[in-house]
């Protein structure tokens, strides 16, 4: 409720205003443009949906959006990334090498056939969707459900839709979708 006041404020007087928050969903809902520092350091600037769709770093992957983007070890090799559970397709121009994969939990879908093989080893119920805790090859990642409700020990061919590929130092070097 204060967040639609504040907003409606910021926006009724049509000032520039500046807001410091640590609550990166404040941030997301307030602001028009987002400075994501870290320790000082300055990470990325851009509108709310940069931010989200193509975070410049893995600190900024992490730190925005709810729950936390999970982040897989990977290696890319001609024109796919090598994760414990499989591999990805990735454009050509790729950099090859180590990498870590980020996928959020709204990213990643459950299909037919042929998908990564996951487990599903814990659900979080917030009413109007669930966040399932699953393995994915010895790897944890969350994935969000609005329809359908795993349960515990589910089996599951999933894939994202959607991925980010970030290089050893944490910079981001594919957004891929």
């Amino acid at each position: 409720m204060m967040r639609a006041e504040i907003l409606l404020l910021q926006r009724g007087y049509g000032v520039t205003t500046l807001y410091a928050t640590n609550d990166q969903e404040e941030a997301m809902v307030l602001a028009d443009r987002i400075a994501v520092i870290n320790e000082g350091c300055l990470r990325q600037v851009g509108t709310p949906d940069e931010i989200y769709r193509k975070p410049a770093d893995v600190f900024v992957a992490g730190f925005v959006g709810s729950p936390p983007m999970a982040f897989l070890p990977g290696d890319v090799s001609g024109s796919e990334v090598h994760i414990t559970a499989g591999s990805l397709p990735v454009p050509p121009q790729t950099p090859q090498g180590l990498v870590t994969v980020g996928v959020r939990a709204h990213d990643w879908e459950v299909v037919p056939t042929a998908g990564l093989p996951g487990v599903v080893t814990s659900i979080e119920n917030h009413g109007g969707h669930v966040f399932a805790q699953v393995d994915v090859g010895g790897d944890p990642i969350v994935m969000r459900f609005d329809n359908e409700r795993p349960t515990a020990g589910d089996t599951l061919e999933i894939w994202p839709h959607r991925f980010h590929l970030f290089d050893p130092s944490g910079r981001a070097i594919a957004h891929i979708n």
